[in-house]
């Protein structure tokens, strides 16, 4: 039994987040709360619903009571951007102390006598631990610190796959290298989003008459995609596909310079791509299957965009940071049996597509190269995605019919493996070997 505890448990449910004792931040406003906030898609109680682990709600005054027989978790779920969950924005109706600054007492106390543990809980995000010069770590422990407490009753999950080698490096060069370990693990909770009794999915019949090459989302500009559709623009592969993006401001061109620049990319390639992102802006807002952009889409999925495309190109959240993140993106054309290029992160040595494999889905080589992944440059990397993008798109639309079929058995494989248990159940054991006494 797993027991939750929450400061705001009353009449049976959950009224507030955790982490707002004493704290400002207005929790009535979904749009301005962006530090803690409840029923994230899927919430840690309804997870733990779907896979039949047995666990219980409570205060943590009623928890201190009881003579519970392992640790209780007091969860804080985290959103958005970290300097705003670690305190670092310093005004603001959403400004906080600290992270730790707005748990009862009663919690840290329970805490403090081995009775209870903290989880900063972020499955749905995976930013660098790095982010924005905030060493997410050392921040961590210099909480601890100044509230007495131990580094073993102190969790951090979130869905950066690289979280846990980050931390073995990180700490013997740190100045808490002699110190105790907090417990840290990778997990991302958007695998689990029950998509199969939400959305239909796009079935793979070869036999549907596809009329482009590709779909390519990309609801926020940033720098990478508007630097890969610059590059695509200038290899006139647009009309080749199913592409997003909404109006961009007068200096989108500098954006793609200043990010390309940024990344290591020549001065003659940035300047084509500044010209290519000129002309590319004439023809937006290019628009798929919405036609406003306010709204984040991460909870719908409609079929037909991958009905009529044959292959996803995925870009991805990050692409240039010190983490390697799987969300959403990713799982929307794995769920619709459509393959992809994933426009994601290669760094120290580890891949996108590498942590996919290990997770049990199978990309595509040889039917597409996929030795963009490997490389660690994100402006050489980028280059060579918008080559295969055109490789394949040299293919007639008749060509890419036998090419997809070919691969069903990959995408029959990777939509059943989406629901794979393995992950999930290595989060649990982790949340068990934590809370056990033993530790």
């Amino acid at each position: 039994m797993i027991h939750l505890g929450y400061d705001f448990y009353e009449y049976g449910s959950i009224q507030k987040p955790n982490g707002l004792i004493s704290q400002t931040i207005n929790q009535s406003n979904r749009d301005t709360s962006i530090i803690f906030h409840l029923y994230l898609p899927p919430y840690i109680t309804e997870m733990f619903a779907r896979f039949g682990v047995k666990h219980r709600v409570d205060s943590p005054k009623n928890l201190e009571k009881q003579e519970l027989k392992h640790k209780w978790i007091y969860v804080l779920d985290c959103v958005g951007d970290p300097r705003g969950w670690l305190g670092k924005y310093n005004d603001g109706e959403n400004s906080i102390k600290s992270v730790f600054s707005g748990i009862s007492e009663t919690t840290l106390n329970q805490v403090r006598d081995d009775k209870a543990v903290i989880m900063i809980y972020q499955p749905m995000e995976g930013y660098p631990t790095d982010w924005l010069g905030n060493d997410i770590y050392e921040i961590i422990h210099d909480e601890i610190v100044e509230f007495k407490l131990n580094p073993k009753n102190v969790l951090y999950v979130t869905a950066n796959w690289l979280l846990e080698q980050n931390y073995k490096k990180w700490k013997p060069k740190s100045k808490y290298k002699n110190s105790e370990s907090i417990g840290v693990h990778s997990f991302n909770c958007e695998r689990y989003l029950d998509f199969d009794s939400k959305w239909q999915f796009a079935k793979p019949n070869p036999k549907l008459k596809r009329d482009k090459h590709f779909l390519c989302y990309n609801r926020s500009p940033r720098g990478h995609r508007l630097s890969l559709l610059s590059m695509l623009h200038g290899r006139g592969l647009i009309e080749n596909g199913y592409v997003s993006c909404q109006s961009l401001d007068k200096y989108a061109s500098r954006h793609v310079e200043s990010y390309l620049h940024n990344i290591g990319v020549g001065k003659n390639l940035r300047n084509q791509n500044i010209n290519h992102m000129k002309e590319f802006q004439k023809g937006v807002p290019y628009i798929v299957d919405v036609d406003e952009w306010v709204t984040n889409h991460f909870d719908t999925s409609p079929t037909w965009p991958y009905e009529k495309s044959f292959f996803s190109v995925t870009t991805n959240t990050m692409f240039d940071e010190y983490s390697i993140f799987l969300d959403e993106k990713i799982w929307k054309p794995i769920y619709n049996h459509h393959p992809f290029i994933f426009v994601g992160c290669s760094v120290d040595g580890k891949s996108s597509l590498e942590e996919l494999k290990s997770q049990g889905f199978k990309t595509f080589h040889p039917f597409i190269d996929e030795s963009y992944d490997r490389e660690m440059h994100p402006g050489k990397r980028l280059i060579m995605i918008s080559k295969e993008i055109e490789r394949l798109c040299s293919y007639t639309l008749t060509e890419m019919e036998n090419w997809y079929e070919q691969l069903i058995p990959r995408l029959e494989h990777n939509h059943k493996n989406l629901f794979d248990k393995t992950s999930f159940n290595n989060f649990n054991e982790f949340l068990s070997s934590r809370i056990s006494n033993e530790i």
